[in-house]
């Protein structure tokens, strides 16, 4: 199994009014390489170098101004989601208590059933010389079995 390292992705930092812009970054910050969201290039990973000369393409500053322009949105948006995940982690919580109600459901079933098939079992080698086919009537003591392991297993 192999580590991937992945690049970060950048973030610009908040001027003193609130407004996005770009900020240096240094070599502990882009040891891998970063990513930038403006979508000049999805998929380019961007060393130091060439990452200070793609903050200056036309792209980028105009993907900074929307963000500038936007800021209300997105910090709409980022409750919306907030909210989303939260009702996700209760649908998750839900999904879980269900899931593990049914895997004890399974397991008292499969008891049920390796109990009744020893009690097949035992009742196979103790008749099989008597059974008759015409005749099938259901031996006293079998029934009474029957009846005591139906009484403590709740089916």
């Amino acid at each position: 199994m192999d580590i991937i390292v992945e690049p970060d992705y950048y973030t610009p930092s908040i001027d003193k009014n609130g407004d996005y812009i770009d900020r240096p970054l240094n070599n502990d910050e882009i040891r891998y390489g970063v990513k930038c969201h403006c979508g000049s290039r999805k998929n380019m990973i961007y060393c130091l170098s060439n990452f200070t000369a793609h903050t200056k393409t036309k792209r980028h500053i105009q993907w900074i101004n929307d963000m500038n322009n936007n800021k209300k949105n997105y910090y709409a948006e980022n409750i919306k989601l907030m909210e989303l995940v939260e009702s996700q982690k209760v649908i998750i919580g839900r999904l879980d208590l269900e899931k593990r109600a049914l895997q004890r459901e399974v397991v008292a079933k499969s008891n049920t059933i390796d109990i009744l098939s020893e009690i097949i079992k035992k009742y196979k080698t103790k008749y099989i010389n008597d059974f008759d086919l015409m005749d099938c009537d259901i031996d006293e003591n079998v029934s009474d079995d029957i009846d005591k392991i139906f009484e403590n297993i709740n089916i």
